[in-house]
């Protein structure tokens, strides 16, 4: 049996370095979860003076390198930059209303075409929970769960693995609310954190 050893998650920055070969167009969604595809909205621009981006129900301020797409009925996608349709994106999803059905927010949320971080586009393993913190989205109180995730190969032994970071938001203005990052997202806890609520009385 292979020995696990803990590598630290991908930092975004690395990885839109990594998947820059793959990166050219911001005309053919894909997010590297399975939550958005082709034919999908999106905006993409430099945010960095624009303020608050709506990103599903949350008004955050976003990175001059996000890509916003909305997806299936109560999924959003933030993907870096544009990428090729088969390129594993980093990417972070946003989940409410209808997205989260079957979904239990006390479990790493693993899609059945969810990849690692990196350019070899390793399929996810098994999940293994760690930390969780009280925190706070948008001034709602939140809880934010680690989750170490093998990557694995073709024979299904584990590569190596990452950090999933989960933030789950039990009473969000607008129903519940679950944040997927397994990218490392460059100061997504701060952008949660000051976000406000869009529609609705926060």
């Amino acid at each position: 049996m292979l020995n696990r050893t803990m590598a630290k998650a991908v930092p975004v920055a690395l990885a839109v370095s990594l998947l820059t070969a793959a990166c050219g167009s911001s005309s053919a969604p894909a997010d590297g979860n399975g939550a958005a595809g082709a034919g999908d909205t999106h905006e993409h621009g430099d945010y960095s003076q624009e303020g608050r981006v709506p990103v599903g129900s949350l008004d955050v301020f976003a990175a001059d390198y996000w890509t916003v797409l909305k997806g299936s009925e109560g999924v959003t996608t933030v993907r870096a930059g544009g990428c090729e349709a088969d390129a594993p994106c980093a990417s972070f999803d946003i989940l409410e209303g209808a997205a989260l059905e079957g979904v239990d927010p006390a479990a790493a949320y693993l899609p059945d075409d969810a990849v690692c971080p990196g350019t070899e586009g390793f399929p996810v393993g098994e999940a293994t929970k760690g930390k969780e913190t009280e925190v706070e989205v948008g001034g709602k109180p939140a809880t934010l769960t680690v989750y170490s995730v093998d990557c694995v190969v073709s024979d299904g032994a584990p590569e190596r693995t990452v950090s999933q970071n989960q933030w789950y938001v039990p009473e969000g203005p607008n129903g519940p609310v679950l944040v997927v990052d397994r990218w490392s997202f460059e100061g997504l806890k701060d952008r949660l954190a000051t976000a406000e609520w869009s529609g609705a009385d926060a």
